[in-house]
């Protein structure tokens, strides 16, 4: 199934395709990744060029009714404003949370309270901001589907910060079992970083040491292709929506 058919056929079967992504820039490159595969457009009000600091980016297709929507708020500030209508919501990143406050661009604003403290306390306060959010998402917005994305490491000079990552994995992972039955956790694209940073002769997989370089962005992006594409074609005959399923991505089928 092509993008304009999966998206059509949600649209067909009622499913919403309004989605909303929010957290660091690691966050921002996926939703970029899935607004190009629907082949949507973007509403362009701030510098188009250098998204790196833009507060908020839209895509839309009138035709699907189909809306992704990405906020920059890497500090989970929980008081989040939501876009219209978003039933499901993609949230996460590492970055801000496991790097000191020199490292870090400064901006003001409520979602990014947390830029000035070390990362210790960054972390600790992570861990009840977390917890209000999700139930924030559940109690207050009645958000559908809550997806977790499971971050990658980092490479070069910033490897000395990786040991927060697992901090803010383990303390998120601690939250989220108490929301079991309505947080779905995307590991699977953490799976497919720590094969590709294993993987012999592809030389650097970052281009700045945070960021995965965008030719191998789609590849990790198709568990979850498969989940919002596979529900709406009773009759596929593959687990793949989209394009011809690599051996790795065989192991993947319809988890995330």
């Amino acid at each position: 199934m092509d993008s304009e058919s999966c998206l059509k056929r949600r649209f067909a079967k009622n499913f919403n395709n309004r989605f909303f992504f929010f957290g660091d820039s690691t966050i921002r490159i996926k939703a970029l990744t899935l607004a190009k595969f629907f082949n949507l457009t973007r509403d362009c009000k701030d510098n188009c060029e250098d998204l790196r600091l833009v507060l908020n980016i839209h895509w839309e297709d009138a035709d699907s009714n189909t809306t992704i929507d990405y906020l920059l708020n890497p500090f989970f500030n929980p008081y989040t404003e939501l876009p219209e209508g978003a039933p499901t919501v993609l949230f996460g990143g590492a970055a801000w949370f496991s790097r000191p406050p020199e490292h870090l661009t400064f901006i003001q604003g409520h979602y990014f309270d947390l830029l000035h403290l070390p990362i210790p306390v960054k972390l600790e306060i992570h861990k009840a901001r977390l917890d209000r959010l999700l139930n924030h998402l559940i109690t207050f917005w009645k958000i559908e589907t809550i997806i977790w994305i499971l971050p990658e490491t980092m490479l070069g000079n910033l490897t000395q910060y990786n040991e927060h990552i697992d901090t803010y994995i383990q303390q998120s992972l601690e939250v989220i079992s108490k929301y079991r039955d309505t947080v779905i956790v995307w590991s699977s694209w953490r799976m497919f970083f720590d094969q590709l940073k294993n993987a012999e002769g592809l030389g650097s997989i970052m281009s700045d040491d945070v960021h995965v370089k965008d030719q191998y962005e789609f590849p990790g992006m198709q568990p979850l292709l498969n989940f919002l594409c596979n529900p709406v074609d009773e009759n596929l005959d593959s687990d793949y929506c989209c394009h011809k399923p690599d051996v790795f991505l065989k192991e993947k089928k319809k988890n995330l």
